[in-house]
């Protein structure tokens, strides 16, 4: 039989938390704790390493989207959201922070806490594959740009993540697409753009390509 996952519990409302503990007790799922606002939900939750996280979304101090928010940026963890509001905006934006279930209060059975449980189980775990894909993907894609890349322009001293910004500043794509293949912000690609040019002791990112260019015909 597989084991059950452990339950941290984030609820600030007194008579819902007794209510989820019990629940959970009659369901066979170990707590391996609870917190009463959100900034006490991420520290637990980074803490504790629950195996599911109950969280409401209306939580004092840190509300419940922002506390999802900062665990799931740590950490990729189930994330059952306990919500008195069914408005779609809301949801939405729980989603898009990568929420995996919801659930309505007030509880009406430990049958659908159940059910909730294992839908952001399972939903996680695909979740973690797909990241998994991604990150050996983004390896082996890195990798080959830096080996690919003309050996002339390695006297320029150029990191390796400078490098990948080069490779892609040839590819004629701009700083925010760079930025979502290599997981950068905006202004961060932009700094390393700067430092490539400095490097290269060019102006501009039209005179960066052409040198890109230049070295590779040159190795060949």
């Amino acid at each position: 039989m597989d084991l059950l996952p452990s339950i941290l519990i984030a609820e600030d409302d007194e008579r819902t938390c007794i209510l989820l503990q019990s629940m959970l007790e009659s369901l066979g799922y170990p707590i391996v704790g609870s917190a009463s606002d959100g900034r006490e939900a991420v520290e637990k939750a980074l803490s504790l390493k629950p195996g599911v996280v109950l969280l409401d979304i209306g939580m004092p101090v840190l509300d419940g989207l922002e506390a999802a928010r900062r665990i799931l940026d740590e950490m990729l963890v189930p994330i059952v959201v306990l919500t008195g509001m069914s408005d779609d905006e809301t949801l939405e934006q729980a989603r898009a922070l990568g929420v995996q279930a919801f659930l309505l209060k007030p509880l009406s059975s430990k049958e659908q806490l159940r059910a909730a449980i294992v839908i952001a189980t399972t939903i996680c775990e695909r979740q973690r594959a797909d990241s998994e894909r991604i990150d050996s993907l983004n390896t082996s894609l890195e990798s080959t740009r830096v080996k690919t890349m003309p050996r002339a322009l390695g006297s320029f001293g150029l990191t390796r993540r400078e490098t990948e910004v080069l490779h892609l500043l040839a590819e004629g794509k701009a700083n925010a697409e760079i930025g979502v293949e290599l997981g950068l912000s905006p202004r961060t690609v932009e700094k390393h753009v700067e430092h490539i040019l400095d490097k290269l002791g060019v102006k501009s990112r039209t005179a960066a390509t052409r040198l890109v260019a230049d070295a590779g015909r040159r190795k060949r």
